[in-house]
């Protein structure tokens, strides 16, 4: 087959086309089905959400900040032993149901 040949069968496809009786179409892709979300876990959000705020109301950055104030009263490792007495080696690691128990250790020793 030469060039001119393989023109002209275009040419003649593309006439065709143009002026075509409304029967070419041009594909279009199927539709993609939304992705199945797996029955019974929870979605990422959620757990990043429950692990922030606990029951008590007490949240991670008040935990913080009291570790912060004792810190500033006595020492580094005052603070560092408390989140080592309740199975924590930082606050990260500190879990949501010992917040409370870790404020309430550090007001005490604030007020002595």
């Amino acid at each position: 087959m030469t060039i001119e040949s393989a023109l002209e069968r275009i040419a003649e496809a593309l006439e065709t086309i143009a002026a075509g009786d409304g029967v070419y179409a041009p594909a279009t892709p199927p539709e993609k089905a939304p992705p199945k979300k797996a029955a019974g876990k929870p979605a990422k959000e959620t757990i990043g959400k429950v692990a922030e705020e606990p029951d008590d109301g007490i949240t991670k950055d008040q935990v913080r900040d009291k570790l912060q104030q004792l810190q500033k009263a006595t020492t580094p490792a005052q603070a560092k032993s408390i989140l080592k007495g309740h199975g924590a080696s930082t606050i990260g690691n500190l879990p949501v149901s010992k917040y409370a128990q870790v404020i309430a250790q550090c007001e005490k020793l604030l007020a002595e």
